[in-house]
This record gives structure tokens, C-alpha cells and sequence, in this order.
């Protein structure tokens, strides 16, 4: 079992918030669109900036840094 986290999981989950239009719809209040949407970017952050990290390791290893 591989116990590593797979960060690509968060844009996978911010992704889906999107597809289902959390944050579109008008039945919600202000207040739930909101959070809908601060989960959506730190998804997509928390992602990217764990991605570079990794890319960031092993360009590090390559260069012997």
C-alpha cells in the first residue's frame, strides 16, 4: 500500500466543485457560495504549491544542491 498523498487529489476535489456549480447555484446563501469558493482556491493552491515542491526536490537531487 502506498501511504504517500497524492496532492493532485486536491485539484481533483476543487475540480469537482466546479463540475457540480457549488458556487453557482441560487438556493445558496452568500455566506456557503463564499466558502464554496475559498475551498475551491485553497484546493487548487495547496496543489500547485505541492507540485512545485516535489519539482523543486528533485531538481534539487538532479543538481546535487
Amino acid at each position: 500500500m502506498n501511504n504517500k498523498f497524492e496532492w493532485n487529489n486536491f485539484k481533483d476535489i476543487a475540480l469537482n466543485i466546479k463540475a457540480q456549480d457549488f458556487f453557482e447555484t441560487d438556493t445558496s446563501s452568500s455566506g456557503l457560495i463564499e466558502a464554496w469558493k475559498r475551498s475551491f482556491v485553497s484546493r487548487l493552491y495547496y496543489s500547485c504549491f505541492h507540485n512545485c515542491v516535489e519539482i523543486a526536490e528533485k531538481v534539487t537531487l538532479y543538481k546535487n544542491l
